[in-house]
């Protein structure tokens, strides 16, 4: 534009090059910029969420970690593992491994660590409203799940 202004939509899981040129004027000599690079990346949380679906439907088992079948610790460690960040595979120690976060700032993408008896029973991907991503026992598969109802935890992988 004419103010030196410009836009330019980067596709998400592109590169872009960019530079400015300045044609010159009356006042001022022409030139052109450096040439920058812009990336458009998915957040963890959104590769995190990604992830998790293309494994809809494995079948659960007791201990498992994938990648053909999983227990709901299994299950979140091996996503996560895929994006590089490593969990215990222990929904407790899953918990004391990620950052807690208050319920109302909770995210897409962060783990859902439900309770049972004062500790920590379950875990699953966050997917928004009461949905998380998760197995849960035996004859149950990969599935988004409710915890409404359910006392919970949230963490955030790092």
């Amino acid at each position: 534009r004419s103010d030196g202004l410009a836009q330019q939509a980067v596709k998400v899981g592109s590169s872009s090059r960019f530079r400015g040129v300045f044609r010159g004027d009356a006042s001022y000599g022409a030139s052109t910029s450096p040439e920058v690079v812009v990336s458009a990346t998915r957040s963890l949380a959104d590769r995190a969420l990604a992830e998790a679906k293309r494994h809809q439907g494995q079948p659960y088992q007791w201990g498992a970690d994938g990648p053909t079948r999983f227990d709901c610790s299994g299950f979140t460690r091996f996503v996560f593992s895929r994006l590089g960040r490593s969990l215990p595979h222990n929904s407790g120690a899953q918990k004391d491994a990620t950052r807690r976060v208050a319920n109302g700032e909770k995210r897409p993408g962060d783990l859902i660590f439900t309770y049972s008896g004062g500790r920590v029973t379950h875990v699953g991907l966050y997917a928004g409203g009461t949905s998380m991503w998760s197995p849960v026992k035996s004859g149950d598969h990969v599935r988004l799940q409710s915890f409404s109802g359910r006392t919970y935890a949230v963490g955030r992988v790092a």
